[in-house]
């Protein structure tokens, strides 16, 4: 408990690092250096899993704190020189925190994923995102990024409390160097990885747009009576809560139904949405000017952050991540997961231009519904593919556990392991 206690304070330490150099990058420059940031995160992610085999990942999370300090403090001097030393200190930036947050993200869901007993592996995994979503909800509070003249100083605060998570777990987590080889075609050769992948791009690509046209919306139609901040604070609280009841409710319908209740309940995630900002604007259109409807501003905006925002999408997929792998190639597995995720990003939101952050209301609900259907339409597949992949590696740990040895994948997908002896 200790061990998932110290991930958990370098998951809101990352996080909030992570959105503090967003808004520094966005006030100094207008999000110019994010495509760089972009690009070495999507390389790092899998370096995680590669460099895991040699370094025990306890000691490789404080190298990526070292990495995002040092991009957060570059960040922070470029603020008091001159503007071609800015230029090269943010790019300098753009690469450290990059590869440190690249790094961080695939050793710590690794980390929590073992430290956490196979039955609470959803609770660990809702309670992970929601401490990532909290984070950005405690930030949009944070004075020094609203004053241009301090705008400088969270920078700096945000690495030391990196530096310090990162040392307690290189001290207090614990982690073995020797890891078994990485079967990287048993481990693409898994239908359910991209079922999960792909989906999961495309709402990276499409949330931060979407979140911006819930409020948006507000502000638009209901100025009289709109507070932006109070939208997005219980917009967030929403997803917190969220997060955390999917992740426990995950635990217990995938104990009663461990084929079919995962995938029942991404499909579900997928479609919640639409009926939820569907009801949710309908009814505030039609109270929109009554002080009724300004008493549901925050009601709905938590209900929308609760069940219109996909929340339960990521604690879904690293839930089934986790059942397709074995524990110690699950850093493999979910570093290559969020490299297949970004690139996706990278493609469709630079790429493509995807959803339209500016205009109001009118467009808001047919956003949500194209990417719900969207997703339903791509989650499908994962009834037939999910419970073959997820019987395998049962099969495969069974033997193991009998045998009491290996750690290896099996060899192939559709090989079917003899039953243990008695």
């Amino acid at each position: 408990m200790e061990e998932l206690a110290v991930l958990f304070t370098a998951v809101v330490s990352s996080q909030l690092a992570l959105d503090s150099w967003l808004v520094f990058d966005f006030v100094r420059s207008g999000g110019d250096y994010k495509l760089i940031f972009s690009i070495v995160h999507t390389i790092s992610a899998p370096a995680a899993g590669l460099l895991a085999r040699h370094v025990p990942r306890n000691m490789l999370i404080l190298v990526a704190s070292l990495a995002i300090s040092v991009g957060l403090s570059t960040c922070a001097l470029s603020y008091f020189l001159s503007s071609w030393m800015t230029v090269f200190l943010l790019v300098l930036s753009s690469l450290g925190f990059g590869v440190g947050s690249g790094l961080m993200q695939p050793l710590l869901w690794s980390l929590v994923m073992e430290k956490s007993e196979a039955k609470r592996r959803g609770a660990a995994f809702g309670f992970l995102h929601a401490m990532t979503v909290f984070s950005g909800v405690l930030q949009s509070q944070n004075p020094f990024l609203h004053v241009q003249e301090l705008i400088w100083v969270w920078p700096l605060a945000a690495s030391g409390f990196n530096l310090l998570t990162g040392a307690m777990c290189a001290l207090r987590v614990t982690d073995s160097s020797v890891k078994s080889e990485p079967n990287l075609p048993m481990i693409l050769g898994r239908r359910t990885f991209w079922v999960l992948a792909v989906p999961a791009g495309l709402l990276k690509a499409s949330i931060p747009a979407l979140t911006a046209q819930i409020v948006n919306y507000f502000n638009w139609f209901h100025p009289w009576y709109f507070d932006r901040t109070v939208v997005f604070i219980y917009h967030g609280l929403g997803q917190v809560i969220s997060a955390v009841v999917g992740g426990v409710a995950l635990d217990g319908i995938d104990s009663n139904s461990p084929v079919t209740g995962p995938p029942s309940v991404l499909t579900a995630t997928a479609i919640l949405p639409i009926i939820v900002i569907s009801v949710g604007f309908f009814v505030f259109d039609i109270l929109r000017n009554s002080f009724l409807g300004s008493l549901l501003l925050r009601p709905i905006a938590l209900a929308m952050g609760a069940f219109g925002a996909w929340t339960w999408f990521p604690v879904v997929t690293g839930k089934m991540l986790s059942d397709i792998a074995r524990p110690k190639a699950y850093i493999y597995l979910y570093s290559l997961y969020l490299a297949v995720v970004d690139i996706i990003y990278l493609v469709v939101h630079y790429g493509m231009g995807w959803w339209d952050q500016t205009r109001p209301g009118i467009n808001v609900i047919a956003s949500h519904v194209k990417l719900g259907i969207l997703l339903t339409v791509m989650t499908v597949p994962v009834f037939f593919d999910y419970p073959e992949d997820r019987q395998v590696v049962a099969r495969a740990v069974q033997m193991a556990e009998a045998d009491g040895a290996g750690t290896e994948e099996p060899a192939a997908e559709t090989t079917e392991p003899a039953e243990p002896a008695p």
